[in-house]
């Protein structure tokens, strides 16, 4: 029997839709509900997706005893609050990159998951990509050391990583 990972979905928008998408195809992780700034927008989602239910509060979300894991997907000025809630209740965590908004708070928030013995991670698909290996075998190349020792420094390096939209759902708000 496989053991599936409850997961609340935080946020009703593009990314949060697409990750509930992506949840529903996995073997292993089951969507149980979702909150999002806009009820009526996250309850029209929670029907289109076939979820369950509808958060009326961040905190019925951290609340939720069914729920092993929060997914965050809001604006990124709300994930270290919305984070912290999530770990204080005893919840895995996965937040939408940029993570947090500075390292002080990307630090507190891994001390109090230490704490309370949980996981949080960054959802960065890009570093599982097959173009993040390219590009760092290339920034490697770029930093080999010239003709005289000394090494090459990049002052700037720019890469566009994209995707294909897979998404086949039409509620994006």
């Amino acid at each position: 029997m496989v053991v599936k990972n409850r997961i609340g979905v935080v946020g009703s928008g593009p990314i949060g839709c697409a990750m509930i998408d992506a949840i529903n195809e996995s073997s292993n992780g089951e969507v149980m509900g979702i909150w999002g700034r806009r009820f009526h927008f996250a309850k029209e989602l929670a029907k289109e997706k076939g979820v369950s239910k509808v958060y009326g509060s961040l905190n019925e979300v951290f609340e939720d005893d069914e729920l092993d894991t929060v997914y965050i997907a809001t604006p990124n000025a709300s994930h270290y609050e919305q984070a912290m809630a999530a770990i204080e209740h005893g919840k895995n965590v996965i937040v939408e990159k940029t993570a947090f908004m500075t390292a002080d708070q990307a630090n507190r928030v891994f001390d109090a998951a230490d704490k309370q013995n949980v996981f949080v991670f960054e959802a960065v698909r890009s570093i599982y990509e097959p173009n993040f290996q390219i590009l760092k075998n290339a920034i490697k190349k770029i930093g080999k050391k010239n003709s005289w020792g000394n090494p090459k420094v990049p002052k700037l390096f720019q890469a566009v990583f994209g995707l294909i939209e897979r998404r086949k759902s039409s509620t994006f708000r």
